[in-house]
């Protein structure tokens, strides 16, 4: 085993209790990694000097005195990465679960967004990061309404390499979208959780739409369900995901829903999985 997986092995044993070297390679060998002593104690020094781990001196009455170790507070952060990690993989693989065997999610999401549109359509599709769900609702959408037209607007830094017939790829961000004025028949923002300038975003989308235009705009349900004590995996799952991010009270519902209302008459919402998806028409003139 490498020095970097031996370590994220050892800070996963602690989960809050303190052990002694002896113990800490009991463990590890319960778990399937046999480490001799002495190269166990050299990859715990280096975790001392890399903060990883803090230990204390314990007296015995019997015998010589205990090194305990336990995590420290680089050793936290390091587990609140490895937790993240596997949250990422999870949602990857739960994203293509949904696309193989529950195609009828998608379809209920892509008609919840394009209900009453007709089928010639521009369609502006705005992202802030890559995600596996971009092209399965890209091709969605595409499927539902072959006749329109889709522009994909992204951060210059992110790539996309998908090809479609009708797809434009442009470069922008939620508050700045370059595209001509009331030029979206349906403006899709699918993760609104990335948005630091809540008003000022939603003031360029309806700039963006048409009078008769639609907005679309969806986020993880955790960000206004907020789980105190969840019971469930997934609601596990994305409070750690979240609990960390600093954007969550810009996108309390009431916060919100006056945001939108001050630009647009009429607000829908449902839940589709773990996200929610407001619909929005009727734009107001400001």
């Amino acid at each position: 085993m490498r020095s970097l997986e031996l370590k994220r092995a050892i800070l996963r044993l602690f989960r809050g209790a303190e052990f002694y070297g002896y113990e800490i390679q009991k463990q590890l060998a319960s778990a399937g990694h046999k480490i001799e002593l002495t190269r166990l104690y050299r990859v715990l020094n280096e975790m001392l000097t890399e903060k990883l781990l803090t230990a204390r001196w314990e007296k015995s009455s019997k015998g010589p005195r205990k090194r305990m170790y336990s995590v420290g507070k680089r050793g936290e952060t390091e587990l609140e990465q490895i937790l993240k990690e596997a949250i990422d993989t999870v949602h990857e693989f739960y994203s293509e679960y949904l696309r193989k065997i529950a195609p009828q999610v998608l379809n209920d999401l892509v008609q919840f967004m394009t209900n009453g549109l007709s089928d010639e359509v521009r369609i502006v599709y705005v992202v802030s990061e890559p995600t596996v769900m971009h092209k399965h609702l890209l091709k969605s959408l595409q499927h539902r309404l072959p006749e329109s037209v889709i522009y994909f607007v992204k951060p210059e830094t992110m790539s996309f390499d998908e090809k479609f017939s009708n797809l434009s790829l442009l470069n922008g961000s939620f508050q700045m979208i370059p595209l001509k004025q009331e030029f979206a028949d349906l403006l899709v923002v699918p993760n609104l959780s990335r948005v630091h300038n809540l008003n000022g975003a939603v003031q360029e989308w309806h700039r963006l739409l048409n009078n008769e235009g639609k907005l679309v705009i969806g986020f993880p349900s955790v960000l206004i369900h907020q789980y105190k004590d969840p019971l469930t995996i997934g609601q596990y799952m994305e409070k750690i995901e979240h609990q960390s991010t600093n954007i969550k009270e810009q996108f309390d519902k009431e916060l919100l829903e006056n945001t939108l209302k001050h630009y647009f008459r009429k607000i829908e919402h449902t839940h589709v999985v773990h996200l929610t998806v407001y619909s929005i028409t009727e734009k107001r003139s400001l």
